[in-house]
């Protein structure tokens, strides 16, 4: 699908898109900082700088498994503290569209698979 090209746009054509899917919950991530009072256009820093746009939680064979969607626009990239968050969470995706978020919600699904087979006795 073909998005205009803001990355809030991008996130709310996904969240949307996460209300009809079954199995899944997505989670709009609050990581712009607080006001400052009196000062307007200042904020205080958010203690969630770096943290994915969006959380969710999808359910896999009955366990629920998180994972992390950072939206960006056709050109973004990521800051140094977003690759930080990247590193400290698992099924983190940089995502930038709809398209993307089910490739990566397939894939989290996919891997989640794979480690119960692993455990599987027989």
């Amino acid at each position: 699908m073909m998005f205009p090209e803001s990355e809030a746009k991008i996130q709310k054509a996904i969240l949307e898109w996460g209300t009809y899917q079954e199995g899944i919950q997505l989670f709009r991530m609050n990581v712009i900082g607080i006001p400052i009072p009196g000062k307007p256009g200042k904020y205080r820093p958010s203690r969630n700088a770096g943290m994915a746009d969006i959380f969710c939680q999808l359910m896999v064979a009955g366990i629920p498994v998180s994972c992390w969607l950072e939206v960006k626009t056709k050109t973004g990239r990521q800051t140094k503290i977003q690759k930080l968050f990247e590193g400290a969470v698992s099924n983190y995706y940089i995502v930038r569209s709809i398209d993307d978020a089910e490739a990566a919600l397939s894939d989290v699904r996919k891997k989640t698979m794979e480690k119960i087979r692993e455990y599987l006795p027989f």
